[in-house]
C-alpha cells in the first residue's frame, strides 16, 4: 500500500472516529440533561403520595419530597413537608434525592469539560463521569425506595388509604436515564476506535 493510500485511509478513519465521538457526546449530554430535568420536576412537584378524601371529610393531601399540597372543595394550600417526629424518615429521602440532583449537574459539567480537553484527560474525566452519573441513579433509587417503603405512615387517619402518583415516576425515569447514560458512555470507552486508542485502559 502506497503512502498516499495509507494517509487517505487514516484520514477516513479519523473522520469516522470524530463523527462517532460527536454523536456519543451529544447523546450523553442529552441523557444527563434530561435526567436532571426530570428529577428536578419529580422532587419539586408535590404528589409522590396521595391521600384521597373520605365522604365525611373532603380533604385530599398530596405529599411531596419538599412540599405538601392539601386541597378541600377546590381550594389548595401548599406547605413545607413535615419531616419531624414520626416523619423524620423523610429526611433520608430528601438527602438522597438532593444528592441525585447535585450529582447529575456535576456529571453534566464534567462531560462538557471533556469536549474542551486533550484526549488523555478527556478519557479520564469520562470514566469519572460514568461513576458519578451511576451514583446519581443509585442515590435516586435509594431515596425512592425509602419513600415507598415508609409512605404508608403518612396516612394519619384510619380508613384513608394512600397511593403513589405520577410525580414519583419522573424521578424513577430520571434514575433509569442516569444508569443508561453510565452504561452507554462506559461501553463507548471500552470500544477501540483506532489502533492504540485503548492505551489508557
Amino acid at each position: 500500500m502506497s503512502g498516499s493510500s495509507f494517509r487517505y485511509l487514516r484520514y477516513i478513519s479519523m473522520t469516522i472516529m470524530t463523527s462517532s465521538s460527536i454523536c456519543t457526546d451529544a447523546i450523553s449530554i442529552f441523557l444527563v440533561s434530561s435526567a436532571a430535568a426530570f428529577h428536578l420536576a419529580g422532587i419539586l412537584i408535590p404528589g409522590w403520595w396521595n391521600v384521597p378524601g373520605t365522604p365525611t371529610a373532603n380533604l385530599t393531601t398530596k405529599y411531596g419530597v419538599w412540599s405538601t399540597l392539601t386541597c378541600m372543595e377546590g381550594e389548595c394550600m401548599e406547605i413545607e413537608t413535615d419531616t419531624s417526629g414520626k416523619n423524620a424518615w423523610l429526611q433520608v429521602t430528601q438527602v438522597f434525592e438532593t444528592a441525585g440532583v447535585v450529582l447529575c449537574f456535576v456529571a453534566l459539567l464534567i462531560y462538557i469539560s471533556t469536549t474542551l480537553l486533550r484526549e488523555k484527560w478527556s478519557y479520564i474525566l469520562k470514566r469519572l463521569f460514568v461513576c458519578i452519573i451511576a451514583g446519581a441513579g443509585v442515590a435516586i433509587i435509594i431515596g425512592v425506595a425509602v419513600f415507598v417503603k415508609k409512605s404508608a405512615g403518612l396516612t394519619r387517619f384510619k380508613g384513608r388509604g394512600g397511593h403513589v402518583e405520577w410525580p414519583i415516576g419522573l424521578s424513577i425515569f430520571s434514575a433509569i436515564l442516569c444508569i443508561s447514560d453510565s452504561v452507554f458512555v462506559g461501553l463507548s470507552l471500552r470500544t477501540p476506535k483506532i489502533p492504540g486508542h485503548n492505551m489508557f485502559l
